[in-house]
């Protein structure tokens, strides 16, 4: 399916109006981390079904899934926690410099030497 540039755009421009009201809710809502995490991961949940159902695509259970999905809860719930208890503009930094942090702990604690990138 094509989309046209002007579509796209706009699209766009409504992905980051709902991350930003996203992040407002989190200020906002008086409920505790946990609860937001839960209702953000069941509507994410309902979303990705529909439209795995609309496409056609199977789930497929493994190992490497399951790793994944308990990776991405616990960034998404880290950084609720974070948006919760700090400014926005600190968990978001925490979330954007976590690759830093990924590099410097595993050459601390698996001894993998830090490489630079051509």
């Amino acid at each position: 399916m094509k989309i046209s540039s002007k579509q796209a755009m706009l699209l766009m421009s409504l992905c980051a109006f709902m991350w930003s009201i996203g992040g407002l809710f989190i200020k906002i809502l008086p409920w505790h981390p946990m609860v937001i995490s839960g209702f953000r991961s069941l509507i994410a949940a309902v979303v990705i079904v529909i439209y795995m159902r609309f496409k056609g695509y199977r789930f497929v259970f493994s190992p490497c899934v399951l790793l994944a999905g308990l990776g991405l809860s616990g960034t998404m719930l880290f950084f609720v926690i974070a948006s919760k208890l700090t400014t926005s503009a600190n968990a978001i930094i925490l979330q954007s410099t976590n690759p830093v942090h990924i590099m410097i702990m595993s050459a601390v604690f698996f001894m993998c030497a830090i490489k630079r990138a051509n």
